[in-house]
Parts: structure tokens; C-alpha cells; sequence
């Protein structure tokens, strides 16, 4: 329940520290001391794992955790004494950081300055490994994988990690590994590094054992836009979407494909400087990029000319262009989105996807059929439900679907969310009454309500 943030982003230093909020105030934990504890401000990584442990992987601070038992941990490569400052309703409290929760040998500082921790990017592969994108490392461990122990934390041995490097293939200029995604289906692992593109590591039946290992690599000759690779996500079919700094392409696993940016946003992302990917729970695929906001909506192909949705400062509340970030809540029906201007909640059919009908709202009831085009709409709907209006009598009035385009170009389904124009089959408004809806999915649930219509 608690909303985490930063003020940076790789390469770009900010020093904001770490901001946290509780739904009720708002904590801001800041590093101090030593020249070398300034670089823990510039937070690049923000992760939650399956125990509720939070990770903070730093441009140049290492990493550090804020433990689900409420212990802070520093995983970095110096000795030298800092302290943390916590802020919150105007007032601050100082605490000297204890020398027996700073950490060392488990990340490599980078070749210029080996007490320089550089760590990109923090997350959590499908058989519960944790893994760390180690930025330039001098002693080439560029990827560190931790296993946890019996208590939700990972094993504080570093003898007990596993490494990859140049050694097993990751040759990528500076050690600049950035971002990382895991194929589901397979023991695959996604490598997007700054100058080099993706590499592919197969790992085959184990971690530990690198003998079956195969490497492979994508670049702008396999048909990438950029070898400047900033996110990376893998898709509930498999497929990997690649946000480059000059457009993003999917991989299926044999062929790249590439997804040109369209201004408007109605037929490929807002732009083609893709800072991040996101895919949610339901498979909807999200994109922040320098020109707003862009979905890919679940049961659409990138190339249907129904399957974009863009939100920018022209159609929207975005506070800028210019997103970094994003992360969907499936919980809470809630999205935000970190711009350069501040912070973007988004509370809209795409985020309002529940896994049951208990939070159904439809409305406006009554129903106004007039000049100013209203719609009736449903709210909080199931992944792939459809709708049906009914005369109070039982008769079919309307099936709407996810396929059914509004007079207007509205998607009657699209998302959480159901649209309905007042309007039967035949394109007639419909007369004063009162109607019933039914929404179901295909595997049998489904939910009804009553609602008055006026036709003017």
C-alpha cells in the first residue's frame, strides 16, 4: 500500500533520494556523509519482491533494502561513515548508518572508480531468483543472481550467487547492461544494454550449471531501431517488446519487428524514444515515451487500427510529454506515470480491469438520449467481458463487444470500461424506457442491472 519514488533515471543524476508515500504522509529518506554516499540518492531502480522486501539500485550507491522486517541493509564497495536522513511533516531525524548493514562483495564497483556501485536494474525471474544489472563492472560480474532463503531474503553469502559476464557472452561496450525481462515459457533471459542491443542468455535446465548455455544477440542488423535499449518486457503470449531510443520493436522469437511512432497515437506508440514498457496483468502492454502515453490494448495486434490509445497534455491531464516511468496498480484500479513535471495518477478503462463483477458501476441512470452525446457507461468490468441491453420485456436491444466501434469511432468495450450510445442494432436511438444490461465473459460469469432511459 505504499507508493514509492525517485527522481532519477540512468545517466541522469537527480539526488532526490528515496520519496515514500503511505496514503497518508509523505517520507523522504536522504544519504549523506562521505563523498561516496551521495551517489545512494540517485535511484535508478525501485523494486517490491514476493516478500514484500524493497530494492533500491543506485547510479553509483550500490543497492540498498528496505527489509520486509524493517531492517536497512547497504550493499555497496567502501567503509567510509554516512547517515541516512529521514523527512516527514516538516521535521527530520538523523541516523548514523551502522557499519554491520553495509555489505560488500556481492556488486563490483565500476573500472573507473571501483567503489562506484553502479546497479541499473533490480526484478525477480519466474523461478524466484533475484537479479541485479551490475553497470560497468570492473570484475565483469555484470548480472548478479540471488537466490532467497528460508526467511524471504536473499542468501547474504555472495559465494552463493551466480554471475554472468564477457566471459559467458555479454560483450557489450562499458559493461552497459540497463534493463532485463524473463521468458516464462523458457529458461530465457532478455539483456538490454545501452550500446549493444539484446542479448538473448539461455540458461537450459539450470542456473548454477552454465555448460548448456547458449547466447545469442539482437542489434540494428536483426532489424532493431537502436542498439540503445531502455526497457524491456515480455508479453503474457511470449513475445518481447524492446523500447529503444528510436522506436520499438517486438521479437517473437524468430523475426524483429518494428512499430513506427504515430503522433496522433492511434497507430503505434506516441513516439519513438521509448523510455519504458510495461505489460499488466491482463496483458494490455503500456509505453511511456518523450511524447505521453501509449496502450496497446490486450486482444489487438500493434498493426489493428483499433488497437492503440495515447494520452498526452492535449487529450488528457498529463502534467508533461516527457514520461520516464510507469507502473500499473492492478489492485486499485490506478496507474501512474512519472513525467519531468511531476507525477500522473490515471484512474481510466484501462486500469479498471477487476477480477471479478463485486465493484460493477453504471450510470448516468437515468440515461439522457440527446444532442450532447452521452454515454452510458459501465465501469470495472472483467478482462474480455461483453454487454448486452435489453428492453425490460427480454428483448435484445444491443451486443456490444470489444470488436463493436461506436458511431463516434468509440470501442463499446475497451478495457474496464463498456460504452454505449444510447443507439440499437440498426443505429436508431432507442425509446424512453427502462432497460436491463447484462455483462458476461466466456467462461460463464456475468452481472445485471436496471437503468431508465430518457430519450429527448
Amino acid at each position: 500500500n505504499n507508493l514509492w519514488l525517485s527522481g532519477s533515471r540512468p545517466k541522469t543524476s537527480s539526488l532526490t533520494g528515496i520519496i515514500k508515500y503511505d496514503g497518508q504522509q509523505w517520507k523522504h529518506y536522504y544519504f549523506s556523509g562521505h563523498t561516496y554516499w551521495s551517489p545512494a540518492n540517485d535511484v535508478d531502480a525501485i523494486y517490491q519482491d514476493r516478500f514484500d522486501n524493497m530494492w533500491f539500485g543506485t547510479w553509483g550507491g550500490g543497492v540498498i533494502a528496505f527489509s520486509a522486517d524493517h531492517d536497512t541493509l547497504f550493499f555497496n564497495g567502501h567503509d567510509f561513515p554516512g547517515t541516512m536522513t529521514i523527512r516527514s511533516n516538516g521535521q527530520s531525524v538523523v541516523r548514523p548508518i551502522d557499519p554491520q548493514t553495509v555489505l560488500h562483495g556481492f556488486f563490483s564497483g565500476a573500472v573507473v572508480d571501483t567503489k562506484y556501485d553502479v546497479i541499473t536494474s533490480v526484478s525477480e525471474d519466474p523461478q524466484g531468483h533475484l537479479w541485479f544489472t551490475n553497470y560497468y563492472a570492473s570484475n565483469d560480474h555484470l548480472l548478479a543472481v540471488a537466490p532467497f532463503d528460508a526467511s524471504g531474503f536473499p542468501v547474504l553469502d555472495p559465494s552463493q550467487w551466480i554471475y554472468f559476464g564477457s566471459r559467458d557472452g555479454i560483450h557489450a561496450a562499458e559493461g552497459a547492461v540497463i534493463c532485463l525481462a524473463f521468458d516464462s515459457f523458457n529458461n530465457r533471459v532478455y539483456i538490454g544494454t545501452f550500446k549493444d542491443g539484446v542479448y538473448i542468455l539461455d540458461y537450459g535446465a539450470s542456473l548454477a550449471n552454465k555448460a548448456d548455455d547458449q547466447m545469442y544477440h539482437l542489434q540494428i542488423k536483426d532489424n532493431l531501431f537502436s542498439n540503445t535499449i531502455q526497457s524491456l518486457a515480455v508479453d503474457q503470449d511470449g513475445v518481447l517488446w524492446i523500447g529503444t531510443a528510436s522506436g520499438l520493436n517486438s521479437f517473437d522469437g524468430i523475426n524483429v519487428y518494428k512499430h513506427v511512432g504515430d503522433e496522433m497515437g492511434l497507430a503505434g506508440p506516441l513516439e519513438n524514444n521509448i523510455r519504458k514498457v510495461v505489460v499488466d496483468k491482463y496483458n494490455n502492454k503500456w509505453f511511456a515515451t518523450s511524447g505521453g502515453v501509449s496502450i496497446l490494448r490486450a486482444d489487438r495486434s500493434p498493426w489493428d487500427a483499433h488497437g492503440w490509445r495515447g494520452f498526452n497534455t492535449n487529450n488528457s491531464y498529463l502534467v508533461s510529454n516527457d514520461v520516464s516511468d510507469i507502473f500499473v496498480d492492478d489492485n486499485h484500479g490506478e496507474a501512474y506515470f512519472a513525467t519531468e513535471d511531476g507525477l500522473s495518477i490515471y484512474r481510466g478503462s484501462f486500469a479498471e480491469i477487476r477480477q471479478d463483477f463485486k465493484e460493477i458501476a453504471a450510470g448516468p441512470n437515468p440515461y439522457l438520449i440527446g444532442p450532447s452525446h452521452t454515454k452510458f457507461i459501465i465501469k470495472n468490468l472483467m478482462q474480455n467481458s461483453s454487454v448486452k441491453i435489453f428492453t425490460v420485456n427480454g428483448r435484445l436491444v444491443r451486443q456490444l463487444t470489444s470488436k463493436t466501434i461506436l458511431d463516434d469511432g468509440t470501442i463499446a468495450v475497451d478495457g474496464g470500461r463498456a460504452y454505449w450510445d444510447g443507439k440499437d442494432a440498426l443505429g436508431k436511438k432507442v425509446a424512453s424506457g427502462i432497460y436491463l444490461y447484462l455483462v458476461y465473459t466466456e467462461d460463464g460469469k456475468s452481472t445485471a442491472g436496471k437503468f431508465a432511459v430518457i430519450r429527448r
